[in-house]
């Protein structure tokens, strides 16, 4: 029985830690990156897209939680590019880096091949990390141009925040 009672007593501990750490994740991630917020740099890159007469583009912007906080795909954008973008938002919402610099990494270190074959995780470039006073709030992910494009269009909407 009192074995019973420590694994019980452990257990509730261990949740109680758990329940605080991901209330504290949620919370830092929605004080930083909120859906105002996202809608800027959503529309910011839609401008960017436009202003840039480049093709129509799907944005994507995930928090650091993994939660898709904003999603557009103007007329006009290709079918493939919707789950590029979210892909690539939700890479660069994982990890502190750039859809490219994954791709880069993956070329150049065979242990890190892996990460190519990971669920979820898309190394194309377009997707960027979205910080805030040097935190790592979210990630942004563009799709439907060229590459190039994709990531000119991230950028352009970072530089609105």
């Amino acid at each position: 029985m009192r074995s019973y009672e420590l694994i019980k007593y452990t257990a509730s501990i261990g949740l109680a830690l758990l329940g605080v750490t991901c209330a504290g994740q949620n919370a830092s991630a929605s004080e930083n990156l909120n859906l105002e917020t996202a809608l800027e740099l959503t529309q910011a890159c839609i401008s960017a897209q436009a202003a840039n007469d480049w093709p129509p583009m799907a944005v994507a912007i995930y928090d650091n939680a993994g939660r898709l906080i904003s999603f557009q795909a103007p007329d006009g954008t290709i079918t493939g590019a919707i789950d590029l973008a979210l892909g690539k938002a939700k890479t660069s919402a994982s990890f502190p880096a750039s859809t490219l610099d994954l791709a880069k990494l993956v070329e150049s270190n065979p242990g890190a091949k892996g990460l190519a074959y990971a669920p979820g995780i898309v190394i194309v470039q377009g997707g960027l990390p979205i910080m805030r006073e040097g935190k790592h709030v979210g990630g942004i992910g563009v799709s439907g141009g060229q590459p190039k494009q994709d990531e000119d269009c991230a950028k352009a909407a970072l530089k609105a925040l």
